[in-house]
Parts: structure tokens; sequence; C-alpha cells
């Protein structure tokens, strides 16, 4: 095993839930970073690069030090309750945003996808629009002209069971 394997060291101090690593040639303190709540174990990769943390409240931390900082581990400095709001708030989609109206209107089917057409609504005829507005003569004469046997008598029979029939046929 080579020296550097046994470089570092981690310390914990639960009452104030701060994680320390310190160089074991120098006996200096390499990086600190902080945590919400009480620390049970801490778990560090042979390169330095990483760390665990299990917590008293059952989260377990992981930590990373990029190449850019050498004086700690990204978000070290950074609370893990404030990590965990600022990641929620980057990952939320609510309506009142332009990125929830948008989202997947630029994705394309795969070849193995199978496409669902919509069903497009049958368009009403002139004397169901008429029924609609209880302009029951209207709709009356707009069945006439048709000339449709059975439409006309579906009509009348709907008249009927409105109690429009008389109304469709006053003043004729």
């Amino acid at each position: 095993m080579s020296q550097e394997q046994f470089k570092t060291v981690t310390n914990q101090m639960t009452e104030r839930t701060i994680v320390q690593v310190h160089d074991l040639n120098t006996f200096k303190v390499t990086h600190a970073t902080r945590f919400p709540s009480p620390v049970l174990s801490v778990a560090l990769t042979t390169d330095s690069k990483l760390l665990g943390v299990g917590m008293s409240d059952g989260y377990v931390a992981t930590r990373k030090r990029t190449e850019k900082a050498q004086t700690g581990f990204a978000m070290g400095r950074m609370s893990a309750t404030k990590l965990k709001k600022q990641q929620k708030r980057q990952k939320r989609l609510t309506a009142n945003t332009y990125r929830y109206f948008v989202r997947c209107q630029n994705e394309k089917a795969a070849l193995a996808d199978q496409v669902v057409s919509q069903r497009r609504r049958k368009k009403l005829g002139p004397h169901d629009k008429h029924l609609k507005g209880f302009r029951y003569a209207e709709a009356l004469d707009s069945v006439l002209e048709l000339g449709n046997v059975e439409v006309t008598v579906s009509l009348l029979e709907e008249l009927a069971v409105r109690g429009g029939l008389q109304n469709a046929l006053k003043d004729r």
C-alpha cells in the first residue's frame, strides 16, 4: 500500500455537525463541511474526492470534490437543507412557468413507439346547433331542407320530448 492511501482521515463532531478531513502528514484540516443533523457515519474514497455521510434523521448525503475546488468539497459551504431546497426549486415544474407549457412539444416519436391519434369531434349539423340554442322553428326548417326522412323523424321526436313541437309549428 502506498503512502497516499493513509494521507487523509475524517473527524466528526456531532455537536456542530461538521465533518473535517485532516492531512495526516501535517495534521491540518484540508476540508470541512456542515450537515443539518447529527452525523452517525462517514466514508471517504481513497482519492479523497467523494465523501459519504449518514445522518441520524435517516438521510444519506454525498459530497463530491471537483477539480476546480481544491479548497473544499463542492457545495461544502452550503448546508444540506439549503441544498435540498435549491434542488427542489430547480426541478419543480409549475403551471406559472413558460417551461411548463412548452414541455415535450419538440419530442418526436421513436420507431418503436406506438402513436395513438386523437379522435376528432363530430361537428354539429345546423339543426343540432339550432336545437342547442332552443330555436325549434329554425331547427325544423333546416331539417326539412335536408330532405332526410330519418333525421326529420328523430327531430320531431326530440321536439315532442322537449315540449317544443307546438313552438316549432306555430305561425306556419
